[in-house]
């Protein structure tokens, strides 16, 4: 029989990472388990917003120690480029950083507390008692736990043998790119789309490097397509050089954990990308996955101790909704009716900033 432990965490990305370092804190044994070695390659926009830097902070987490660039200064263009605003605020501070150096950095943290990280272990199967649950690796053997958390992204294997419904298809899609960048400088641009659907790009520029995102729920055209399109058009606006590979495309979990009917399966959680913890307004992943992976820990270190584990995990659902559901949702106003007012009118300019960096409505 293998080792009990009281949390298996299957992923080791931002969710995976921060639910082992604060279940270490409360005093948990965790164990990671992720097929990746780390640092690895991430294709994400590579920004977080002030409520990312305030939890990186109590996960130990400095902008020295992950490799990111501050900046407090957003600027907004209309889709056309015909209109600009830029809005300087010292609560919108933020970090661009590379996620590859970022996820590695917050991983050693959670090392640091005391989680034990099991990388290059691929899982293939989960199987759950009434006691507790294992998962079945290629190489490692089998691990168990009372726990299992499901971190390892929205296409996870391990997410369908768990049980719960997870992510379901959405109309969003994504598209990125990686371009030169004709100055060299570091800071956050959004464009703006005036459609009645999302559609919006976000432009991350650090030192001679611009990497170009877009999420957008428009179908007439696919994603890569319209990305492409919109960098030929506001290539001059846009400070922009040459494409430094090509155009990656993919449907996109924007908004999807509101919609799922439930995160909790029989001694498991999905949290990150697993559980669809990504803003469905500014596409913004990282810290709702840390978010999501925090309060599970905080659900499952009270689990272990109730007469009744699977009550009280039920409860994540609810806890993560406050804490979480207004950063993850849509503003309440439909962006196309204000395209005029955001270029035009300084206050509203700071309000659609807001809602891209804080996840405040309108």
């Amino acid at each position: 029989m293998p080792e009990l432990h009281d949390l298996l965490i299957v992923g080791g990305g931002p969710a995976g990472a921060a639910a082992a370092l604060r279940a270490r804190q409360l005093g948990l044994d965790v164990v990671i388990l992720d097929k990746h070695t780390f640092p690895r390659a991430r294709a994400c926009t590579g920004w977080i917003g002030p409520h990312g830097v305030a939890l990186s902070g109590e996960c130990g987490l400095t902008a020295r120690k992950a490799g990111a660039t501050e900046f407090s200064a957003i600027t907004l263009h209309s889709w056309d480029f015909k209109r600009r605003a830029q809005i300087k605020d010292p609560s919108f501070r933020g970090w661009l950083v590379d996620r590859s150096a970022f996820d590695h950095a917050l991983l050693k943290c959670a090392q640091k507390a005391g989680a034990v990280a099991r990388l290059a272990t691929d899982c293939t199967g989960l199987r759950l008692g009434e006691t507790s649950a294992s998962v079945l690796t290629g190489s490692a053997g089998e691990f168990a736990a009372r726990v299992v958390f499901v971190a390892d992204g929205s296409g996870s294997e391990i997410m369908r043998i768990s049980g719960v419904t997870g992510v379901a298809a959405t109309s969003a899609h994504a598209a990125l790119v990686d371009c030169e960048s004709a100055v060299s400088e570091s800071g956050i641009e959004v464009v703006l789309g005036a459609r009645r659907v999302t559609h919006l790009a976000t432009l991350v520029r650090i030192g001679k490097t611009a990497r170009v995102s877009l999420l957008t729920r428009d179908a007439s055209a696919p994603a890569a397509e319209q990305l492409g399109e919109l960098i030929a058009g506001g290539r001059g606006a846009l400070r922009l050089g040459d494409a430094l590979g090509k155009i990656i495309g993919a449907p996109s979990v924007a908004g999807a954990a509101l919609d799922i009917e439930s995160h909790v399966g029989k001694r498991t959680l999905l949290i990150g990308d697993a559980g669809g913890f990504v803003s469905a307004f500014s596409h913004e992943g990282v810290y709702p996955a840390m978010k999501s992976g925090w309060i599970a820990a905080q659900v499952a270190a009270r689990a272990l101790q109730a007469p009744l584990l699977q009550d009280e995990l039920a409860g994540f659902g609810a806890a993560w909704r406050v804490e979480l559901a207004e950063y993850l949702r849509m503003p309440n106003t439909d962006l196309s009716l204000l395209a005029p007012l955001v270029f035009s009118n300084a206050q509203m300019s700071k309000r659609v900033a807001a809602a891209f960096l804080l996840g405040q409505g309108f």
